[in-house]
């Protein structure tokens, strides 16, 4: 009789945990998903932020790239030049 009381307590706390523990492998998977991403972006940023670094440095230091960039972004011209826009 105690054994199949011992084998009744074993089931029932058998069960209590599957239940308690059935998601945790989704749960895992669905955060190591999301951590890849995570350092994807992270990569990314870096990326993005070193190129930012080097664009700083060239507009501090290289007054050819200041003014192509002045050019490129604001239509700015010398004193000397006139902007002609056509539209396509």
């Amino acid at each position: 009789m105690k054994f199949l009381i011992s084998i009744a307590i074993l089931t029932c706390i058998a069960i209590i945990i599957i239940i308690l523990f059935q998601n945790k492998g989704a749960d895992y998977y669905n955060t190591i998903a999301q951590q890849e991403k995570l350092i994807k972006e992270i990569r990314n940023l870096r990326e993005e932020n070193d190129r930012l670094k080097k664009e700083i440095f060239l507009l501090k230091n290289d007054p050819f790239y200041l003014e192509k960039y002045a050019r490129d972004t604001y239509g700015l011209a010398a004193s000397n030049e006139i902007i002609f826009k056509f539209e396509q």
